[in-house]
């Protein structure tokens, strides 16, 4: 009898990031601490990092991910008085419960199930905000992640597909530029969450071409956008 796919819907790769955040929490040597991970990945997160090819090994950047934007967003928050946040495609993050936050803070949650629906439509026309950030995959990241877990994936209906060739400058046509970029091979040996060889990887890249060079620095990473000023205002 075929057994029905894990990922039905792309909300269940929520479940998948989930239980990678819960493992780190559970290290002696956590980067973060997450209580409600375990909880909220549910044991259909647990089956679908069982069901993917070296699916635990890959936790790393979803650690370094969750461990950088963490970072980024307690300073914003703090050294620019951010008053509310916009969380758009939130998944199960559980940050307005775990992080030292204002009380003042408002955090507004944007995604999926359908309970949630009526407040995304409602406040679609409504906020504003000058910083954005986000994990971005390069086209070299998406072929790599093709190959390891495309027909899976693909079997699940839930490949990954956004990796524009022109980094954060996609956005720049919709009103964003970069402010700051924190690449993952970088931040991934500075956490020491880092793939098997990374330090051979990082080493041999030093004697590599200076264009080389940049598109390892960018080939995953995390961004700090904000918004640019309307024409005519600098």
């Amino acid at each position: 009898m075929t057994q029905p796919p894990l990922i039905t819907h792309v909300s269940d790769t929520a479940r998948w990031v989930a239980v990678y955040r819960a493992q780190e929490s559970e290290r002696p040597d956590r980067l973060f601490d997450d209580p409600f991970a375990r909880r909220l990945a549910g044991p259909r997160g647990e089956a679908i990092v069982r069901g993917l090819p070296r699916g635990a090994q890959m936790a790393w950047p979803m650690v370094v991910r969750t461990a950088v934007m963490d970072e980024v967003i307690l300073r914003v928050i703090a050294r620019d008085g951010i008053t509310t946040v916009l969380n758009l495609a939130a998944g199960l993050d559980a940050r307005p419960w775990r992080l030292q936050l204002p009380a003042s803070l408002q955090w507004i949650d944007v995604d999926h199930p359908e309970m949630i629906e009526y407040k995304r439509a409602a406040m679609a026309a409504e906020p504003t905000f000058a910083l954005w950030l986000t994990d971005l995959a390069s086209p070299g990241l998406l072929k790599m992640m093709a190959r390891s877990w495309g027909p899976v994936l693909e079997a699940w209906k839930a490949p990954f597909r956004f990796g524009p060739s022109e980094s954060t400058g996609f956005f720049a046509p919709y009103g964003w530029r970069e402010v700051e970029w924190r690449s993952q091979m970088v931040e991934g040996p500075r956490l020491k969450r880092t793939f098997p060889m990374a330090r051979i990887w990082n080493f041999l890249g030093r004697f590599a071409p200076k264009h080389r060079r940049e598109e390892f620095r960018r080939f995953s990473g995390i961004a700090l956008m904000e918004r640019l000023p309307p024409a005519g205002l600098s």
